[in-house]
């Protein structure tokens, strides 16, 4: 368990490092959609952190104990706020925000003893 926690925070640690490379990006490239009828590269991140606050409140807590696991969102309404979400602010707002929850989801890791 202890190796897959380690290998988890890694992943973030370099998550992160990769959003922050994103901020070299032009406004254009933010905002192109990565395919002809696809998401941008602004909604594609910003669907990540509801994702993570998802497993953060809803699956972390619940993880050694004894509690069924709460129901899980319906994906595509989640999806589909989120991308509205993140087509509407800033650049920075949804990069800084999807640090802030690959923090948090690394710290949650952190505080698990099993």
């Amino acid at each position: 368990m202890q190796r897959d926690k380690i290998y988890i925070i890694k992943h973030d640690e370099r998550s992160i490092d990769w959003i922050n490379d994103l901020r070299r990006l032009s406004e254009n490239q933010w905002r192109m959609a990565i395919e002809p009828e696809k998401w941008s590269v602004a909604e594609v991140i910003g669907h990540l952190p509801s994702w993570d606050e998802f497993v953060l409140n809803h699956r972390l807590p619940f993880l050694f104990t004894e509690e069924p696991l709460p129901t899980g969102p319906d994906a595509a309404q989640l999806n589909k706020m989120a991308a509205k979400k993140s087509r509407e602010q800033p650049m920075l707002a949804t990069l800084t925000d999807f640090i802030f929850h690959e923090e948090s989801i690394a710290s949650g890791h952190t505080t698990i003893d099993r």
